[in-house]
């Protein structure tokens, strides 16, 4: 009887102990411990649409593009996941109502946590760890590196298994499950899909996202369209276009033999070679190319102290929209452009886009941290980029003033071509010439 007694109060003081931390979990996040500002999820409406016709959306081909979703596509997924219903019911189940999870969201603003209670994103972290945290998964998935919105479901096994702690992972997987479940379904009812990476360094993504004592992130899922959906989505609708015809013949038309090579011109804030921008610009719009320059600002400075103005900003430019993007150095310091990160970013998308990607002098060392020449990928450049280049993956050429490999252009900035013809093959003609022949192929 004394033995039994003793075995009840033990459970009732574990019990009670457990749902202490799940208050004090509640205490970091939900009352601003742990959060840097806080963003309100907008209001949701759910689409009249059957549950059969959703599931057929499932396993279709999903696009992963740099494009930001809007805040009701983010609320819609989120609520519906792992949410409050209209009668303020939780949309999951979970055993004992312990509800041991967190969901995160990271994006290139930084890394958020969701807080159901508050209908909001607290922030947990002010900068973009998008490249940190793929390099802490196991198969670095390109698709979901280029995603602009990756959700991560983490857990406590102690708080999942209050009641059967030798059952806690068991039930947190379970729970994990069911929101992912619901994820996806959320994100197919308005023309979205995702894709789920299960493999992920526990200690580098717990640390990255500073999660509670005891907590483990358990999936990573990224967030893309689904192609060709005809479900509406905000602030587009995804529809498939359909092919032009031949008001002769009603034949379809290779739009690839009409429409002229876009090329972006991406400066940095200040000291671009002057020779080499209008080099490059005078020699694209020769050949029928359409040529536009963008910076970080309304306004940069060239290498002669000029002001100019940009066609676009960084922060609007989609590799989507161009067929060639040419990065050009500026003045040197330990990051050439203001947004390395960002400018990394854009250099990956357009190589998985297989679209030309050329680099020229110091800006070669991004595109060697942007991973884009890993593998071997042949590449020259200024000669202090070499290390990067060979850090990264790359095979540097020293003695090469221009070199191409397949999709990707690299050139020596023009000091270092001092001794040679600028205008020739070796100079800014020989670049121009090499990535409008990548362009065309």
């Amino acid at each position: 009887m004394i033995l039994k007694r003793f075995s009840l109060i033990l459970l009732i003081v574990s019990t009670v102990s457990a749902f202490e931390e799940v208050r004090k979990v509640d205490s970091d996040f939900y009352r601003g411990g742990r959060v840097l500002d806080t963003i309100d999820l907008s209001t949701i409406s759910t689409p009249d649409i059957a549950l059969e016709e959703i599931l057929k959306k499932r396993g279709g081909e999903v696009v992963f593009t740099r494009q930001e979703f809007t805040i009701d596509q983010l609320s819609h997924i989120l609520k519906l996941s792992y949410g409050y219903s209209e009668d303020s019911r939780r949309t999951v189940e979970s055993y004992d109502n312990a509800y041991p999870v967190l969901v995160y969201l990271v994006n290139r603003d930084g890394a958020f946590v969701y807080i159901p209670k508050k209908d909001s994103l607290g922030k947990i972290v002010d900068d973009n760890i998008k490249r940190r945290l793929f390099s802490a998964t196991k198969h670095r998935d390109k698709d979901g590196y280029i995603s602009s919105a990756n959700f991560v479901i983490a857990g406590s096994p102690k708080l999942a298994g209050i009641k059967r702690p030798r059952e806690g992972r068991k039930f947190l997987f379970i729970e994990a499950g069911r929101i992912a479940q619901n994820m996806e379904l959320a994100a197919n009812s308005i023309g979205l899909g995702i894709k789920t990476e299960p493999d992920l360094n526990q200690l580098k993504i717990r640390s990255l996202l500073k999660m509670p004592s005891g907590f483990e992130p358990v999936m990573m899922i990224s967030l893309g369209k689904l192609k060709n959906s005809n479900f509406k989505i905000s602030p587009e609708t995804l529809k498939k276009e359909k092919p032009a015809e031949d008001k002769d013949g009603g034949e379809k038309q290779d739009p690839k033999k009409k429409e002229r090579l876009k090329i972006a011109i991406v400066v940095p804030e200040r000291g671009a070679d002057r020779r080499v921008i209008n080099g490059l610009k005078n020699i694209f719009q020769i050949s029928d190319a359409r040529c536009f320059i963008a910076a970080p600002d309304d306004e940069f400075r060239n290498s002669d102290g000029i002001k100019m103005s940009p066609d676009i900003f960084i922060n609007n430019l989609s590799a989507r929209d161009y067929d060639t993007l040419v990065f050009l150095d500026g003045s040197i310091t330990s990051r050439v452009y203001r947004n390395d990160e960002l400018v990394m970013d854009i250099m990956y998308e357009a190589d998985q886009l297989n679209k030309t990607v050329a680099a020229y002098g110091y800006a070669v060392g991004v595109l060697a941290r942007s991973g884009v020449l890993s593998g071997g990928i042949q590449a020259t450049g200024s000669i202090g980029v070499r290390g990067s280049v060979k850090k990264y993956g790359g095979r540097f050429l020293a003695e090469s003033a221009v070199v191409r490999s397949g999709n990707i252009v690299t050139a020596r900035s023009l000091d270092t071509l001092a001794r040679r013809d600028i205008q020739g093959p070796e100079g800014i003609s020989g670049f121009a010439a090499e990535i409008l022949k990548a362009s065309k192929e």
